[in-house]
């Protein structure tokens, strides 16, 4: 019974790594090609596949460059090569900091917990705590 229980937990903990490692895929703004590469051990040769959802977005080059620690990259304003931020006039996710209210396609409003790169941590109403890329969040008007 011991080692039936010790695999049941060896189990989970490799389910819950998995789950983890895709959840971080899902969220992540670098190349999904690059990605996969990276997860199998292969060489990707490119910079970018240019073809993935966050690299026909731009969220791939924005990803990759180096800017300065106050620019957002929400998908609403725009990040030129040279790391300059042009407001579009459409409210964004720009601003948006822990304790901010918030408004969700799905969950409707929340609270932000907290903030990780781009990944926003949002109290939803009905009090859980789901994580959110930050191009899917705007601030609740």
């Amino acid at each position: 019974m011991a080692r039936m229980v010790a695999a049941w937990r060896a189990r989970a903990d490799r389910d819950a790594d998995r789950l983890e490692k895709m959840e971080a895929y899902a969220r992540s703004a670098r190349c999904r090609w690059e990605a996969l590469h990276e997860y199998f051990g292969e060489e990707f040769d490119e910079a970018r596949c240019g073809r993935c959802d966050n690299c026909r977005k731009g969220l791939a080059e924005l990803a990759s460059m180096n800017l300065p620690s106050d620019v957002t990259l929400g998908d609403d304003p725009t990040v030129s090569a040279k790391g300059a931020v042009q407001d579009t006039g459409m409210i964004s996710s720009a601003g948006v900091e822990a304790g901010s209210r918030v408004s969700l396609p799905r969950h409707g409003t929340g609270t932000v917990a907290e903030i990780e790169a781009d990944v926003l941590a949002v109290r939803c109403r009905d009090g859980v705590l789901r994580r959110f890329k930050r191009e899917f969040v705007r601030l609740a008007g």
